[in-house]
């Protein structure tokens, strides 16, 4: 079995059912596959060691998303002809992996050096894929039920192999961007009132070009709290605070190794419980976490990955 890739692109996602709260992990091995490690809270953390997602062009990006009690998964990943690709996680703990729509049906292609995301149901009323383009440009895929299709043409350009971190608010119809700019300064877009404007998020720090950047969002009603991961040029997580008070500021967490990727999530079942997953030493994915969304401490120093 291949070991991960330092440096790995990471995706993240978490749902929640009768059984407890579930989180899924996902990374690229050596050999390009795409393997999941994960979390039951009736179990702790296991690799699914039989799983092969699917094989990835080395060192581009990886999205996921579920809904429905986690009994629907996607995970999305671009192949080595620069493909975007579609894997469907469906029927809970007796389901099994199939190549979806956009794998099938479709041949939207990437920038090879493109990362992704995805905003899933449970977030938007719509299934969207964003990525980055040969032109720099930033893209976005809607699925219609039945196709994958174009959507908003309006997207920035971005510097090459910017992180993308897409997330929404379902109850306000408000969705957030957050990439690196040509300038390669970590830049937000939200998506409110029908149009796209520039956010307020600056983090401190000088940031390398595809530095890690991963936002977490949850909240209630009219208020919407942002918590957003980054990795800096100095190799240190950070976070930066939204609260309806407006951006608190960065804060330094912990070391990663050079060019660590990161993905956030909130643990679902929980209203503030952030963990944000990243590589501290070669070889291994370490788990950060705040409960409160403002202590944070190392809950993880080693989730089990390929080695």
């Amino acid at each position: 079995m291949a070991p991960i890739l330092n440096g790995s692109p990471l995706a993240a996602l978490s749902f929640a059912d009768g059984n407890g709260a579930h989180i899924r992990v996902y990374y690229q091995a050596t050999d390009g596959s795409i393997k999941e490690t994960f979390y039951d809270d009736k179990k702790g953390w296991a690799l699914r060691s039989t799983d092969v997602i699917g094989k990835a062009k080395l060192n581009s990006g990886i999205a996921g998303c579920a809904w429905a009690n986690g009994t629907q998964i996607r995970v999305y990943f671009i192949d080595t002809n620069n493909k975007i690709c579609e894997r469907i996680y469906e029927g809970g703990a007796a389901g099994s992996w199939h190549d979806g729509t956009l794998s099938v049906s479709h041949n939207f292609k990437a920038a090879p050096y493109s990362q992704l995301s995805c905003i899933g149901y449970d977030q938007n009323e719509t299934l969207r894929v964003y990525y980055q383009d040969t032109s720099n440009k930033l893209r976005e895929l809607v699925f219609d039920g039945s196709r994958w299709k174009d959507g908003d043409n309006s997207l920035p350009t971005a510097t090459p192999g910017s992180s993308i971190s897409a997330n929404a608010h379902k109850g306000r119809a408000v969705r957030w961007i957050y990439y690196q700019d040509t300038a390669m300064n970590p830049k937000e877009i939200q998506f409110i009132g029908g149009s796209w404007k520039n956010g307020g998020y600056a983090p401190t720090g000088v940031f390398a070009p595809g530095a890690g950047i991963s936002a977490a969002v949850y909240g209630q009603g009219d208020n919407s709290d942002l918590r957003v991961l980054s990795v800096s040029d100095d190799n240190r997580l950070r976070v930066t605070t939204f609260t309806n008070k407006g951006w608190a500021g960065t804060k330094n967490l912990t070391n990663t190794i050079t060019a660590s990727k990161v993905a956030a999530i909130v643990v679902a079942g929980t209203k503030t419980w952030t963990r944000a997953y990243y590589q501290a030493e070669g070889g291994k994915v370490a788990e950060f976490g705040s409960n409160d969304g403002q202590n944070w401490s190392l809950m993880q120093t080693s989730i089990p990955t390929s080695n």
